[in-house]
């Protein structure tokens, strides 16, 4: 059995910023230098689809959802904001989608005023 090479992982990353152009742009960079995966966070519902998008477009980036502590005000005033986070990874997973949760505002981050 061949041993398979090491690689690079960007554990966190926020690819949804970024053009399509950057974007296939850095992937290739990247790529040439042994990274193989990205885990792109979302940072509040309003991106959830983009960077489930973005990975459906390219095969190294595995999207994560969840809300970054920066942006908590926006789901302060939605009691049902945790169901609807909840349904959709629940949504994800029933497609054998391959997602992580990420950025769900637990490390004491304050929002942005």
């Amino acid at each position: 059995m061949e041993e398979e090479s090491s690689f690079i992982i960007d554990p966190h990353c926020h690819l949804q910023y970024f053009t399509n152009q950057e974007l296939s742009e850095m992937i290739s960079v990247c790529q040439k230098n042994n990274f193989k995966y990205f885990l792109s966070n979302s940072t509040c519902s309003n991106d959830f689809d983009i960077t489930i998008q973005l990975s459906e477009k390219y095969p190294q980036i595995i999207p994560g959802i969840g809300h970054h502590p920066w942006y908590l005000d926006s789901i302060i005033n939605n009691n049902n904001w945790f169901e609807e986070f909840k349904s959709y990874s629940e949504k994800l997973s029933q497609n054998n989608f391959n997602h992580f949760i990420g950025e769900i505002g637990i490390d004491g981050g304050r929002p942005k005023k």
